[in-house]
C-alpha cells in the first residue's frame, strides 16, 4: 500500500543582527532573494503562512546527555 502525504516543517531564523556588517545593497539583494523564495514557495502551496514568536520565549538545548 502506498500512500503519497508532504512532510511538513517549520521554519525558526535566530538572530536579528545577520546585516550588521552588508551594505545597504546588499541587504536589499539578500532580501529579494529571500522574498522571491516564500513567494515560489507559498505559490507551490508548500509554505502556510505563520505568525512570529514572541521575543519572551526560551531555546532549550541538548548538551552532555541534558536538556
Amino acid at each position: 500500500m502506498s500512500t503519497s502525504t508532504k512532510s511538513q516543517y517549520l521554519l525558526l531564523f535566530r538572530g536579528t543582527n545577520w546585516h550588521r556588517e552588508l551594505s545597504a545593497q546588499e541587504i536589499q539583494e539578500i532580501m529579494g532573494r529571500t522574498n522571491a523564495w516564500f513567494e515560489t514557495l507559498s505559490r507551490q502551496g508548500i509554505m502556510k503562512a505563520g505568525q512570529p514568536l514572541e521575543g519572551e520565549g526560551k531555546t532549550v538545548a541538548y548538551k552532555n546527555g541534558s536538556v
